[in-house]
């Protein structure tokens, strides 16, 4: 049964605290992402924030740090009762069909979630000439974060 849970799991890019505290990054990998950091770190500096714009993004990025913790918590828990629906003999096509509908609204929101503390801080924190450059600085960390997957 773990092994399904965990397959299900990697399958909604949900990963434990034990595979991240394991995984091991090669030499080149590691240059490679201290490569990309300093270059994203170049491209978010000229956005040139406010302290108080600083202090406003880091009280939004904690939060939304806080919504995504307890957003995994309520998507394993889904999927640990899909798990059982799908084990379940008496269970119908009916059942399963159910709990994974509410898995995928789920993860809908959660993209949702994502998207608005995005927005708003891109819209309601940043002045408008700081826009572009934020986006380009945002492109790059998520390059980033994507080449630290992929590296894995």
């Amino acid at each position: 049964m773990k092994t399904l849970v965990s397959v299900f799991l990697m399958t909604f890019s949900l990963t434990t605290l034990a595979e991240q505290a394991t995984q091991q990054i090669s030499l080149e990998s590691f240059n490679e992402m201290a490569s990309s950091n300093a270059r994203s770190l170049r491209i978010c500096k000229k956005v040139k924030l406010s302290q108080q714009q600083k202090e406003v993004i880091k009280e939004k990025v904690v939060e939304a740090k806080k919504i995504k913790n307890i957003a995994r918590a309520e998507m394993k828990n889904l999927v640990i009762d899909h798990v059982r629906v799908l084990r379940d003999q008496s269970s119908s096509l009916a059942d399963a069909e159910n709990t994974r509908n509410l898995i995928q609204e789920k993860a809908a929101d959660n993209s949702k979630s994502f998207s608005n503390a995005r927005l708003d801080i891109l819209y309601n924190v940043l002045e408008s000439k700081q826009r572009p450059t934020a986006l380009r600085c945002l492109k790059a960390i998520m390059k980033k974060k994507s080449s630290r997957r992929s590296s894995k």
